[in-house]
């Protein structure tokens, strides 16, 4: 993605949970957002409604040296981090509770192009220090003049 600038992007996320728990579970979304750079971390700024929600939710995707954090507010609040080799706790807040979520990132991938970026991460995910998903997120960024010619 072009550097030093703001600029209108579409972000679409896939992402797929299997184990006892979760029925092979695949989830995706797309929606228009901001792209840009500041202080050495490249943000993406979107909104998104949530199944079952009336009101959106303010997502925040942040990368910086091989490290993905994913920033959710609204009816549905947590703060992910992805880091390939290590084991991030945060608390998933809902209007039915707070959990403790757990991410094991097993791999972080990512590649770069001119009007685009793709990120693919494969994790465990555990809830109250219990397992219940091999998981994987991919995360697609077009530059919006490109949507129309990129299928990612």
């Amino acid at each position: 993605m072009d550097k030093g600038m703001t600029k209108e992007v579409m972000v679409r996320i896939v992402g797929q949970h299997t184990g006892e728990a979760v029925d092979n579970e695949k989830l995706a979304s797309a929606a228009p957002g901001v792209y840009y750079e500041r202080d050495g971390a490249r943000y993406i700024l979107f909104e998104e409604k949530a199944e079952g929600f009336e009101e959106t939710i303010k997502s925040r995707i942040k990368l910086k040296d091989n490290c993905l954090e994913i920033n959710k507010q609204g009816p549905l609040n947590s703060h992910m981090i992805f880091q390939e080799g290590m084991v991030h706790n945060s608390a998933y807040v809902t209007p039915y509770g707070r959990f403790l979520m757990g991410i094991r990132t097993k791999r972080f991938a990512m590649e770069e192009r001119e009007e685009s970026l793709q990120i693919q991460v494969d994790y465990d995910l555990e809830m109250d220090d219990q397992f219940v998903a091999q998981s994987r997120i991919d995360i697609f960024v077009i530059s919006a003049g490109q949507v129309h010619s990129v299928n990612p």
